[in-house]
């Protein structure tokens, strides 16, 4: 009686101990505190100590005899598991940075696809991508004829539409420049389409513009911009120095962008030779023409695109 009183006191001491073991595992998880690890440790070698006394005769002799391979296996199983747990943390915390860092400069579908890749390369990557120039007509005049506050309400406004617009599509935020937008498509996260995407954004984000404008009439305002797109091979990539670094294009494809915009007047789109030949069949263009770039020694052919 006493044997068989003592067996059902073992086995719900090894009950108890087992769930316990579980609970600090959870709470070790949840909060990263490592008392439950200790408390964890002790329960491990109790169980088996336990698991010991309760099977008597040979396994129990076999038991006492290699009492501390089973003391030390459990453990080692548990550091195991503990290093790996630790691991996808620091993996979860990595993701976590690289989701912060993009929140703000792609839309919320890229960042949610970046979480899904093993490992997130931000840097010193060629791509084939999409750049595409918004900036300002008249701005100079603006600024020396309004309150700097209202210029820079005027601003914001218009970077809200462009940019609610453009994530739509799927676009890299690079920086604002003063009045002027540099938007990557293609990158971070790589876009077959992304030449087409660039354009179809330009369209409407004229469009949005308008729409803007019709608000802005009202108050006697008015703010209007021009869009180049050019696609091509650039370096994406974290420049800078070991205090401060910036996520974004550098390349003859990015130059050749920004200096399109002298052909882009006031409401218009204008796409380079490269662009045209990847979108060909979904834009019509409306006028060809050629024009001289900073840093080339030939002319370069844009061409403008409907709007409308």
């Amino acid at each position: 009686m006493a044997v068989g009183i003592n067996f059902d006191l073992t086995v719900f001491v090894l009950l108890i101990t087992t769930y316990g073991i579980i609970r600090s595992t959870l709470f070790f998880r949840k909060t990263g505190d490592w008392k439950y690890i200790l408390f964890l440790a002790f329960l491990i070698v109790s169980i088996t100590n336990s698991w010991i006394e309760t099977y008597g005769g040979r396994v129990g002799e076999l038991y006492r005899a290699y009492a501390a391979a089973f003391n030390l296996v459990p453990l080692v199983l548990f550091f195991s598991y503990l290093y790996l747990e630790n691991q996808r943390k620091k993996e979860r915390e990595e993701k976590e940075k690289v989701r912060g860092f993009f929140g703000k400069y792609v839309s919320e579908k890229i960042v949610n696809e970046l979480m899904t890749q093993k490992a997130v390369q931000v840097g010193g990557q060629r791509k084939e991508v999409s750049v595409l120039y918004t900036d300002v007509r008249g701005f100079t005049a603006m600024s020396e004829n309004l309150p700097a506050e209202e210029v820079v309400r005027l601003l914001n406004e218009h970077f809200n539409v462009l940019t609610k617009i453009a994530f739509k599509h799927g676009w890299t935020v690079d920086k604002f420049i003063g009045d002027a937008v540099m938007v990557i498509f293609g990158a971070p996260v790589a876009q077959k389409d992304h030449a087409l995407r660039s354009v179809r954004c330009g369209i409407e984000m004229q469009k949005g513009m308008t729409e803007l404008n019709k608000k802005l009439k009202k108050e006697g305002r008015e703010i209007h911009v021009g869009v180049s797109i050019n696609t091509g091979d650039a370096v994406i990539g974290n420049i800078g120095s070991e205090q401060f670094v910036d996520y974004t294009a550098v390349g003859d494809t990015v130059n050749t962008a920004s200096r399109m915009q002298s052909a882009a007047g006031a409401g218009e789109v204008v796409i380079s030779e490269s662009t045209l030949k990847q979108v060909k069949s979904d834009v019509k263009v409306v006028k060809k023409e050629k024009m001289m770039a900073k840093g080339k020694a030939k002319p370069i052919t844009v061409y403008k695109i409907k709007v409308e």
